[in-house]
Parts: C-alpha cells; sequence; structure tokens
C-alpha cells in the first residue's frame, strides 16, 4: 500500500464562469507526489533500524539498600522478575558501588541503574497562587511551610492588587509567627525561600557529575545491564525557583546581555520604567507576579532598589528566566548522556519525569521536553484520577508505585498503560516483601496478552513501483473531464 503526500494550488477562474458544488476557493488540481512519500519512509525505515531496542515488558524497581541488597535480588529472582531496576537515591561508595556492580551481575537478571539523586539548590519560590493567607482583625498570624528557611511577606489590599508592605522573615523549622496588625481586609502573599528548591544546574551539578564518574572509572556496569534512569525533578514549584548562588547570578548576566546587548532593550522587555545601571542590577530582581496571580512588582532583595512597577502580559521576565533554564538543562542532560554513553555504549538513557498536577502552572516545555525517550511516574495518590493518565500519552515507558492494592486494580492499571502507548511498565515496590508471587504472575500473565497483540505496523512503499508514479491531475466538474471532484472542505 502506497502513501500519498497531497499538495494544492489554486488557478484564477474566467469571470464568466459560474461555480458548482465547491466553493471558487477550493483547490482546482490536486498533485499526489507518491515518488517522494515513497523515499521518505525509506528512509524513515533505515532510521528506525539503527535506533537501539526499546525496553518493553514489564520490571520491578527498587530502593538500594546496602545492608539488604543481595536478599532483595534473591527475593525477585524467586518470583520470576526477568527485569530489575536499581533506584539510587544517593551515590554509594567505592565499595558498595562495586558490590552492587557484582550481586547484579551474578543474578541473571537484565538490569537498568536509576539516577534518582540529582542534585538540588536552595531558591524563592515565587507562587502566590500557592502561598497566601486570608487577613484577620487580630493581625497575628503562624507560617508553616515545609522547607522553608526565610520568605518574602507581601501585603495587599484583597481588591486591589499593590504593596503595602514587604518584609523579610526567618523561619526555624519552618514555622514563624508573625504580627501585622488589622488587616482583615488583606491579602498576604508569601514568597518562600525553599530548600531543595530546584535541580542545582551549577556547582552542585560539577560535583555530581565528577562523583558519578569517578565510580564508573572503578568499574562500569557490565552484564546484562541495559541502560539509565535519569529523574528530571522540574515541576510547577522548581520551574517557579530562582536561586541565589553567584555561578547562577553570572550565568544569568551573561545570558541577559548576550540576548539584548543594551540595557534600554532589557528595560523595555521586561516593561521596567525604572532605569537600570548595569546587567548585573538585573540579576537580583525577583518578580513577585507568576500566571495571573501575585502582584505586578520586580523587588530588589538587597534593597538597594525601589519596587519596580510593570505590567505581566508585556513583561518578558518569565520567558526569559525559562529559556534560560532550559537552555542550561537540555545541554547538562546532553553531557550526561554523553557521558554514561561513553561507558556504557550500548545502554539506553530515560529521563523520567513526575506526573504533573493539570491545576498547577505548566512546565516550560524545555523542561518537559528533553528530546530524549521519557518515562512517566505515576505515583499511589493520582490512581482515583483516571484522567491524568491522558498525560501519559507518547510516553516510552510508565512508572507505577505499588502500594500493596488488590491485583485485579493493579492489573487493570498496567493494561491500561500498556493500551495507551507505553512499552516498558515499571512497578517501584519499596518492599520487596509486599509484592506476592501470585500478584507478581498475574501482572506477567496481564502483559503477555498485551505482547501478543498486534502492533501497528510501517508498510513500506515498493521500491519496484517508483519508476510507476506519475503526476495525477484532476480536475472540477466545469473543466470538462468528466471525473468525480472531490469534496472540499472549503479554504
Amino acid at each position: 500500500m502506497g502513501v500519498r503526500a497531497v499538495a494544492g494550488y489554486r488557478r484564477r477562474a474566467p469571470r464568466e464562469q459560474r461555480w458548482r458544488g465547491a466553493p471558487p476557493c477550493a483547490p482546482t488540481y490536486r498533485v499526489y507526489l507518491t515518488l517522494l512519500a515513497g523515499l521518505w519512509l525509506a528512509t524513515l525505515g533505515q532510521t528506525i533500524g539503527q535506533t537501539p531496542p526499546q525496553a518493553q515488558g514489564i520490571a520491578v524497581a527498587i530502593d538500594y539498600a546496602p545492608d539488604h541488597f543481595a536478599e532483595q535480588l534473591s527475593r525477585l529472582k524467586e518470583l520470576g522478575v526477568a527485569q530489575v531496576v536499581v533506584r539510587l537515591t544517593e551515590l554509594p561508595s567505592p565499595q558498595r558501588w562495586q558490590a552492587m556492580l557484582e550481586a547484579l551481575a551474578q543474578s541473571e537478571r537484565e538490569w537498568w541503574l536509576w539516577l534518582a539523586n540529582l542534585p538540588r539548590t536552595a531558591g524563592w519560590v515565587v507562587l502566590p497562587e500557592r502561598y497566601r493567607l486570608r487577613g484577620n482583625e487580630r493581625g497575628i498570624y503562624t507560617l508553616e511551610i515545609a522547607g522553608a528557611m526565610e520568605t518574602l511577606l507581601a501585603l495587599s489590599p484583597r481588591d486591589q492588587p499593590s504593596l503595602q508592605g514587604l518584609s523579610r522573615l526567618t523561619l526555624s523549622g519552618g514555622r514563624a509567627v508573625t504580627a501585622i496588625g488589622n488587616s482583615a481586609e488583606s491579602l498576604l502573599l508569601l514568597y518562600p525561600r525553599l530548600e531543595n528548591a530546584l535541580p542545582d544546574l551549577w556547582d552542585g551539578w560539577d560535583r555530581y557529575r565528577d562523583a558519578l564518574m569517578a565510580l564508573l572509572l572503578i568499574r562500569k556496569p557490565d552484564g546484562r545491564f541495559r541502560g539509565w534512569l535519569v529523574e528530571s525533578g522540574w515541576e510547577a514549584q522548581s520551574a517557579a525557583a530562582l536561586p541565589e548562588s553567584q555561578r547562577f547570578a553570572a550565568e544569568w548576566q551573561g545570558f541577559l546581555q548576550q540576548r539584548y546587548g543594551e540595557l534600554t532593550e532589557l528595560e523595555r522587555a521586561w516593561d521596567i520604567a525604572t532605569l537600570l545601571h548595569r546587567f548585573e542590577h538585573a540579576t537580583r530582581l525577583i518578580p513577585l507576579w507568576h500566571g495571573e496571580r501575585g502582584l505586578p512588582l520586580l523587588v530588589s532583595l538587597d534593597a538597594l532598589q525601589k519596587p519596580m512597577e510593570v505590567v505581566p502580559r508585556h513583561s518578558r521576565f518569565w520567558d526569559d528566566y525559562h529559556t534560560f533554564l532550559s537552555e542550561r538543562w537540555r545541554i547538562l542532560l546532553s553531557g550526561l548522556r554523553q557521558t554514561l554513553l561513553t561507558f556504557t555504549p550500548a545502554a539506553e538513557v530515560i529521563v523520567v519525569q513526575p506526573v504533573l498536577d493539570p491545576t498547577d502552572l505548566p512546565v516550560p516545555e524545555g523542561l518537559s521536553d528533553p528530546m530524549l525517550p521519557t518515562a512517566v511516574s505515576l505515583p499511589a495518590r493520582w490512581r482515583n484520577a483516571w484522567r491524568h493518565f491522558l498525560i501519559l500519552k507518547g510516553a516510552s515507558s510508565v512508572i507505577l508505585e505499588w502500594t500493596g492494592e488488590p491485583v485485579e486494580r493493579a492489573s487493570l492499571i498496567q493494561e491500561l498503560a500498556r493500551e495507551i502507548g507505553a512499552a516498558w511498565v515499571v512497578w517501584h515496590v519499596r518492599d520487596t516483601n509486599s509484592l506476592p508471587r501470585d500478584a507478581w504472575q498475574t501482572l506477567q500473565a496481564v502483559d503477555a496478552r498485551a505482547a501478543r497483540a498486534e502492533p501497528p505496523r510501517l508498510l513500506y512503499f515498493p521500491t519496484s513501483l517508483w519508476s510507476a508514479t506519475r503526476i495525477q491531475e484532476w480536475r472540477g466538474r466545469s473543466g470538462g473531464s468528466g471525473r468525480r471532484r472531490p469534496r472540499s472542505t472549503g479554504c
């Protein structure tokens, strides 16, 4: 069966000609470029043939616990698990690294390593729709923000977004008490500085990469090693966090200088009426809005500049910042992939992304689409929200959390993930003893049925028919050819 690509163009009709049937804006000629379609499919077939084999079937992921790692592998072997994923929440010591690889090589299982401990750094989180409090008459507030070391507190009238006051509070154990006075008609917006707010794409990344390379130089994965899973960790909160490190500030400044060249261009792009004296001053600014919530202001943490009013829909601050993060993330992820493939050339590298809450702000495409095979991680708390499975469409793999639920429900979830298009389903098991043998056998049987289902096939255009192709002209009814004109759907 051939595939025909259609291209059309319009010829102006004589003035006296009356159109019947199709509207005058419909194309009068259809050109069928079968030859080009055949060449494209042949090239696509060669490209697909050169890609490494994709992970398929079902697997079990376990957290690496050095004290009873051998017992975990033995338990999985008894269950009949053919593929094992080892999740590393921290890089092991050189001795434990060698012992772990030796145990996996002798397990006679196909195995993967899941890097779930990419470095993170502190940052100021700008999510005013999440961190806010209603005012009260007493004006005494207890702030509780998990993981927060300090916070900016902005006071604004409830009916009109404007800045009545801005203060900086220190939290102890994520908790603080503050007294503002009568603020019943006000709204408190909080901008916390959180630990591990976003991935550390600067000093922390370099230290992590060097430590991983040191382990790979001691011993690289061998045996039936299949590949790497790299957990990205980007979600709405991390994409809305601004770090404070000096290296970040230097690279953020360099990005802005390269993009705009002159401070006047930056001021115009960010909709700043106040003059900036140096690009360095721009790197100290933090927005008090995100999306459609918050205050239309840029503030400086060092208090050297007054709050600057902007029109959020005209300001390109968040566009610039997300572009900067996306470019940095793509470069580092590509470098990490190249490093891993240098030591394990035949391995596959898959990026693990969390299922995003659709009620949150969207994550920028550059952070959520790293141009690598992706696996979507679906926590157990999302099990009742079936509509979130629609987000998994297009992912090559799905990671499901095992919580000891009835096997009928687990098999239904697994089958649904396979029907959506996931070729590989990984069950993340916290405790291997919580996975009964009969449950795993049922999951294997369900997966076997899915594997036997005939997948869609790509039919190539036969080479022998290339010489028989020709340009075919289709005329309308008014052309006099007597052929039936294809139905038009309008312009």
